[in-house]
């Protein structure tokens, strides 16, 4: 978005808008049998509900993951990307201020060379979005955590 002001034009990012419910990778020590493990934390002082119906037949509508080399290679370790349409009323899970839920994902290996990428160092992104329920979460997390791959 661009503003003139006295003939000069100046630029104004947008930054991303803060959440109280933060998002982190907890586990990485299933990794290699296709299993990683996130963790919800409510940072604010307000309950935030969140959808409880991620399991591993809808995961890959919750959640995109991905690998990364320090060398720039990467995949997309979800078996299917795409929209999800529940045609029935959501479950929640309400989580107070300072709780936290850890739910076990699982990422789809079939296109990685684990043995190829053994001498980088990796990084691992999760990003979770959410666009369906009433009175929830809606919106992206994201979060990465490093990943050795030995």
């Amino acid at each position: 978005m661009y503003h003139r002001n006295e003939g000069k034009t100046c630029s104004i990012a947008i930054a991303e808008e803060s959440t109280p419910l933060q998002l982190s990778i907890a586990d990485t020590s299933r990794f290699r049998e296709g299993r990683i493990t996130v963790r919800f934390r409510n940072e604010g002082n307000e309950p935030v509900r969140i959808p409880d119906e991620i399991n591993d037949e809808t995961a890959d509508y919750f959640f995109l993951t991905v690998l990364r080399t320090e060398r720039g290679n990467f995949r997309v370790l979800n078996r299917k990307v795409g929209k999800i349409t529940f045609h029935r009323s959501l479950n929640y899970r309400e989580l107070a201020p300072g709780q936290e839920y850890s739910v076990t994902i699982p990422v789809c290996l079939d296109e990685v060379d684990l043995e190829g990428w053994k001498q980088c160092s990796c990084e691992l992104e999760t990003r979770y979005y959410n666009r369906q329920g009433k009175d929830c979460f809606l919106g992206m997390l994201r979060a990465t955590a490093r990943l050795a791959l030995q």
